[in-house]
Order: C-alpha cells, then structure tokens, then sequence
C-alpha cells in the first residue's frame, strides 16, 4: 500500500501532509491528538475530518465521531468519504481501519479479502458506527499520552481484481502441518519419558541456539540419534516447539486448564524459561504478555523476580505498577508476601524506628533514559542521593527507602502508610 500522507487534529484544527497517490491503492493516517478534550467537546453525530487525500485517481477524508453517531453515543465512530462530485457509477473500494500497531489488518491480502463497498455521490461514506467502545479505548494500550493513531488503508477494486483473486498466503500452516504429519522428520528429542520428531532445518532457522547444537562445529557426524534435554518438563518442550512451527503462542493442555490459573501461570513461567534458553524472543515477549494478566497480591513478587532473571522490562514494569497502588501495597505488606529482612537497624525516628521491613535486591545503574540522580526525602527529615536502576528505586517512594547497598527496603510498618514522601529529580 502506498502513503498518502498524514492528518494531525487537535484542539479543533487539522494539520499534516497530504499526498495524491496515482495507485489503486493506499493508506493514509488520523492522527487524534488530546483525545478527551476532542470527546469532551465534540456532540455526539458530530465530526472531526482528515485533510482530502488521493488515492486510485479519487479524493477522500476519514471522518472521526468520537462520541459515535445516534444509537453508539458510548463508541468511537469511523467512515471513508468520497469526497468527488458526480461520481454516478459506484466505485468497488475495500478499506480497512486499523490502529497503528495493528500489523495484522494492514497486509494487502487481509484487506483484498474483504467484501467491497459501492461509493458513490449518492452514497458517498462506508464505516463502522461502533468502531470501539470509548471506555474501552480509553483503557487499551492505544491511546497513549492522550492520543491514538488511526490507518485506513483503501483499494479501489479494478477489473483485473474482480477477475484474479490472489490465494492468501498460508505458509505458516504449511509448516504447521509438516509437524502435524511427522513427515520428513530427521531428529528426535528425549524430554522425560516422551519423545518428539522434528526437523532439524525448521529449528535452526527459527533458533540460533538449535542451530548451533545441530548444525555447529564438529556436529557432522557426531549428533547421537535421540537428543536428551534436561531441566525442562516435557509439556513446556512441547509448548516450545509449537511455536517454533506455528510461531504462535501454544494452547494449554486442557488439564493444566482445568487446574486454574495456577497452573496456567506456572506453566508459562516455565515456558518463558524456555524461549530465554532457545533465544526465541518472539514467545518469551508472547509469554510476558499473558503472564500481565495473572499477576495479583500472591504472584507479584515472583513475577517481579522472574522479570529481573531474564530481563523481561514490561513484565516488570507491570509488577511494579500493580504494587504501587495503594490498596496491592497494603495488602502484599499485611500478607508478608515479600521476604522479611529481620534485624535490620532503622535509624528513621521512633515510630519507624523500630518497624519491620522487607527488600528486593537491585543493581543501581542507569536507566532506560540514562542516570538519573533522585533525591528521597524520608519521614524523619533525612536526605537520601540514589541512581535509579532500571527504575526500580520508583517503587513505591511512599514506602521505601535505598540503602547504601542500593536495596529497595519497604517498610511494612503502619505508621508508613499514607506519609507524604516527596522525590525531587
């Protein structure tokens, strides 16, 4: 698809870039800058417009209705307009709107495949009247610092389209099936008691680490006829090669589903593991993200721990969002759900002095945007210089203090709840 360009609305006015695209096809971007301002002063059936755009040798605008038209009040609305005059013979235009980091649903074969609309002056606007619920957008990682990205991507359908269709491409199921079929298979893995056939070429091109142990040095030859994998249990191997054929992230075992949650999360714990130990970045990233959605009051501290292990940045991110909200911090701090550091000598005045506290072990050093000195400003009046590693040091300043070891301590005694604690940058 070809670019034809980019319209920036906020506070009411529209700018960017618009460019005339000669092809028959093309996508064009709706930038919403200050979103609830946008909502907050836009009536419902009302619209907010890109710049006119060309794309397939016709002009058209997105049009935006952020508090949706008549019945979907509560939703985002969006359409394509054709914005020429007397266009009497209906064009066959198949669009698609998407987010920004919808890669899915802007691939030319997704959107070919759609069923075409006829525009025309007599009807000129095609679109989804419930294009997202405004609560849910406003909760979902595409609006960010009040703002989301929207790309229309549009084909004007000519008579070769109508005529030639294209087969999707489905080599992703292909290798699927090879794995499903066994055939061809030329190494074997030994994990417990259960044995998996796969190809050697397939794992070596989707794992540098499979390729160093079946096609490295001094392999030729010397690769035994069943390989043994220790420390791993076989569902989670089983798990691993899934992706590695389908480069999606595997289904449970229907009894690691009937055994809740729990298990679930151990299970992709241990699956995370796994894609850390193969260099599969793609699941490891993939298992991040499902483990966000189980973390509560009993799970955050090995959440967080197994962020540090292997380096997961989000995952530990999300932890340390969960337990700076007050009511997680009370809770964690009242169920010891942290180890206990006992004996440790205090000197933060008489009511803290003598409260019980707990730590997370964390290297100081820069963080993702350079060092960063802080300041803490404790209860007891005392000044404290610290380097913010990995951003660690933000949990929860309200309730902790660095020693000079550069250990996150927390203190758990009641008296440090709802104290202001200031930081200065």
């Amino acid at each position: 698809m070809a670019f034809a360009g980019v319209s920036i609305i906020g506070d009411g006015e529209v700018v960017g870039h618009a460019i005339n695209v000669s092809t028959a096809s093309g996508y064009h971007l709706l930038v919403v800058n200050r979103y609830l301002h946008s909502k907050a002063t836009t009536p419902n059936r009302k619209r907010i417009q890109s710049l006119t755009f060309m794309v397939g040798g016709h002009h058209w605008c997105i049009d935006c209705y952020p508090n949706g038209i008549i019945e979907c009040a509560n939703s985002v609305s969006l359409y394509l307009r054709l914005v020429d005059e007397n266009v009497a013979e209906a064009l066959k235009v198949q669009h698609e709107f998407s987010f920004f980091d919808q890669l899915e649903k802007q691939n030319s074969t997704y959107i070919r495949a759609g069923q075409p609309n006829n525009f025309s002056s007599s009807h000129p606007t095609w679109g989804f009247k419930n294009f997202m619920k405004s609560k849910a957008l406003e909760k979902s990682k595409h609006l960010k610092n009040d703002c989301f990205t929207v790309r229309c991507d549009l084909a004007v359908v000519t008579t070769m389209d109508l005529f030639i269709k294209v087969p999707a491409f489905c080599l992703q199921q292909q290798i699927s099936n090879l794995l499903q079929s066994k055939e061809g298979t030329d190494v074997t893995f030994k994990v417990g008691d259960d044995m998996f056939a796969a190809h050697r070429c397939v794992l070596a091109s989707r794992s540098a680490v499979f390729k160093a142990d079946l096609f490295g040095p001094m392999k030729e030859g010397t690769i035994a006829s069943v390989i043994h994998v220790e420390d791993m249990e076989a569902i989670v191997f089983k798990g691993l090669i899934s992706f590695i054929y389908t480069n999606s992230l595997p289904e449970m075992e229907n009894d690691i589903v009937e055994e809740g949650e729990g298990q679930e999360a151990l299970w992709l714990q241990h699956l995370l593991a796994s894609a850390d130990r193969y260099d599969l970045q793609r699941l490891k990233v993939l298992c991040e993200e499902k483990l966000c959605e189980h973390i509560d009051v009993s799970s955050a501290r090995d959440m967080f721990t197994l962020a540090e292990r292997y380096n997961c940045c989000g995952l530990k991110e999300v932890c340390l969002e969960f337990i700076k909200t007050p009511a997680n911090l009370k809770e964690i701090t009242a169920g010891d759900s942290f180890e206990r550091q006992d004996g440790m000598d205090t000197d933060r005045g008489s009511a803290a002095g003598n409260a019980s506290a707990s730590s997370v072990v964390v290297t100081p050093g820069a963080t993702s945007s350079g060092s960063v000195g802080r300041r803490l400003v404790t209860d007891g009046g005392e000044v404290k210089e610290y380097v913010s590693g990995e951003e660690v040091y933000d949990l929860l300043l309200k309730n902790g203090d660095v020693d000079e070891e550069g250990r996150f301590i927390w203190r758990s005694g009641p008296s440090r709840f709802g104290e202001d604690v200031s930081e200065e940058i």
